[in-house]
């Protein structure tokens, strides 16, 4: 049997950032963008907006997201 491997993204939730440049960083997951969002890299991701330790507000595809709580 498969392990339950569902990541559920909702908001207010603990999140570490995986990729650079903000890899290991710890946020609090904002939303999740409804759709694709476009990187700077053209590719179209499912993403985030997390609000880092900082106070900065970032977009991070759901890829890059390790959920913590």
């Amino acid at each position: 049997e498969l392990p339950n491997t569902l990541t559920e993204y909702k908001a207010g939730k603990a999140v570490r950032i995986l990729g650079a440049p903000y890899a290991a960083q710890i946020g609090t997951l904002v939303q999740v963008k409804p759709g694709l969002t476009r990187l700077p890299n053209g590719v179209g991701a499912a993403c985030a907006e997390v609000r880092l330790e900082n106070n900065t507000s970032i977009i991070v595809p759901l890829a890059n997201l390790d959920v913590l709580d």
